[in-house]
């Protein structure tokens, strides 16, 4: 691991500093639900600013590239890997985390956001964080993974790009806890085609599928 950086006086009173980092350990910036569940290291390239004046707030901008990061413990994972037979669900190895970033005091803004492990899925988007969380995503899937959800092809990831499916994903709420409107979605769609009668040849799989479907977020 590398971390150097230069700083200096800003014109109107306060600390810069340039900071920049090569193979740095995500560990020790991990809280709450992700300790234990998220693995990686990153290089990152950051410009920091504090002004001397009574409750001024701390400002950062940056980029942030991972070279390294794993997923793994996560329940919900777990399932969609038993829902959709990929069991590399249960243990991710991302090929691309990054994005870019923006911090004032309480308030986190990430764009440019691209999560993808190749050949299973790619989530691209932006996100805000300031007591809860904001966010708009696109969330890109391969037809092999989402051929198990019944009526995900045709009423929800419809737009082909980059080998992918893709659809919007709304993300808002308190950050242990926050919703997001794709998984309503996808029941929707699947009661949508259990109800054409379009799984009837095979019934009692369709029942299954789909309440594995809706045991995604148990209560």
């Amino acid at each position: 691991m590398a971390v150097n950086g230069e700083f200096d006086f800003g014109e109107n009173g306060g600390i810069h500093l340039h900071a920049r980092s090569a193979q740095a350990p995500a560990e020790p910036f991990l809280k709450g639900f992700w300790r234990g569940k998220f693995e990686g290291s990153f290089d990152g390239d950051s410009q920091i600013e504090k002004k001397f004046e009574k409750d001024a707030k701390v400002n950062a901008t940056g980029a942030l590239t991972f070279v390294h990061a794993e997923v793994h413990d996560v329940p919900t994972l777990n399932r969609i890997a038993a829902l959709t037979h990929h069991a590399q669900f249960e243990h991710l190895h991302l090929d691309e985390l990054r994005g870019r970033y923006q911090w004032s005091g309480s308030k986190l803004e990430v764009n440019e956001l691209r999560v993808e492990q190749k050949n299973l899925f790619r989530i691209e988007g932006f996100a805000i964080e300031k007591e809860s969380i904001e966010g708009k995503l696109r969330v890109g899937a391969t037809a092999d993974v989402l051929s198990a959800i019944p009526g995900a092809r045709e009423k929800v990831f419809t737009e082909s790009r980059d080998g992918y499916l893709w659809t919007s994903m709304n993300l808002s709420g308190p950050l242990h806890h926050p919703h997001e409107d794709l998984h309503g979605r996808l029941v929707a769609a699947a009661e949508e085609q259990f109800a054409k009668g379009f799984l009837a040849p095979i019934f009692k799989p369709g029942k299954i599928v789909l309440e594995m479907l809706k045991a995604l977020y148990p209560e």
